[in-house]
């Protein structure tokens, strides 16, 4: 993980989209840290679960999903969705 980067924890069965950042950023990967049937799904989108996908994780998997080194800017904010199914998961970003 970068140095400069923030994470953003999101508790597992979260079903509305979660707002990173509404703005230009970086997104650098998740965390997955429970299992579950959801797949999270992050977009280059500043409020809502559309637009360009820059990252997501398999469902039940527990682990690490991570861009390439230097993250992946997202031009209009970096918002997650996943639905009530999702996982509790941190989201890497700056």
């Amino acid at each position: 993980m970068p140095i400069a980067a923030n994470t953003t924890q999101i508790p597992a069965g979260t079903a509305d989209p979660i707002i990173i950042r509404n703005i230009r950023g970086v997104y650098y990967g998740l965390i997955v840290t429970s299992s579950a049937a959801g797949v999270p799904v992050v977009y280059d989108n500043a409020t809502a679960s559309s637009g360009k996908v820059v990252g997501e994780a398999p469902a039940s998997t527990i682990g690490q999903s991570l861009g390439p080194a230097n993250g992946i800017t997202c031009n209009n904010g970096i918002t997650v969705s996943g639905g009530s199914t999702m996982p509790s998961m941190t989201i890497l970003w700056s």
